[in-house]
């Protein structure tokens, strides 16, 4: 990313001395136009960098970073949102916690979107050995079929997160009741992957 992004900063800078050199209007014109798109690609690029890892995970750990995720995602969606986490400053692996991240926001986009819930809890859980994220909705819940309905329109959210925990070795489970909500618990291993 960084390489690319200089690359990319560096072509602009080419670009600017162009324009200050260019005369004919319609050259200036399809420089200006080069230029525009590659000042979007160049934010497009940061803000996948983002994404792919937000920095607010390494800046303030993950149990803050949620925090502020929740907070955001609550005000926008106006849904009450219960977050329990035992230290703002809880720092785990960075595989985990980017896991862990994923997980809340992929839970807390499908609560939106498919339970019609009012209410959330959220609980970030960490022992010696494992870090446990569990997520609570009072919504419609799941119906016979609907994971496997959801599956074949290829709209793989619960999978997603089931594969990403159990490649970190992890346990996934879905407990859900028609009518009264869904909870997702996903266990992580943390025991010598500190840091990491």
């Amino acid at each position: 990313h960084d390489e690319t992004s200089q690359s990319l900063a560096s072509l602009l800078a080419y670009m600017k001395v162009l324009l200050s050199r260019l005369t004919d209007v319609s050259q200036r014109e399809l420089l200006l136009d080069a230029r525009d798109v590659a000042i979007s690609v160049l934010d497009g690029l940061r803000k996948m960098a983002v994404e792919l890892r937000p920095p607010v995970l390494d800046d303030l750990g993950i149990a803050a970073a949620m925090a502020k995720y929740i907070n955001h995602f609550s005000n926008q969606q106006h849904l009450i949102i219960y977050f329990c986490a035992p230290d703002d400053k809880l720092m785990i692996g960075s595989d985990i916690s980017l896991s862990l991240y994923r997980i809340l926001q992929e839970s807390l986009t499908n609560i939106s979107k498919h339970a019609c819930a009012t209410e959330v809890n959220i609980t970030l859980i960490k022992n010696l050995s494992t870090v446990t994220l569990v997520i609570s909705d009072n919504g419609s819940g799941l119906h016979a079929g609907d994971l496997e309905s959801a599956r074949q329109n290829n709209r793989l959210g619960v999978y997603g997160m089931k594969e990403r925990v159990e490649l970190l070795g992890g346990v996934f489970n879905l407990y859900s009741v028609p009518g009264q909500g869904t909870s997702i618990t996903a266990i992580l291993p943390i025991k010598n992957l500190e840091g990491a």
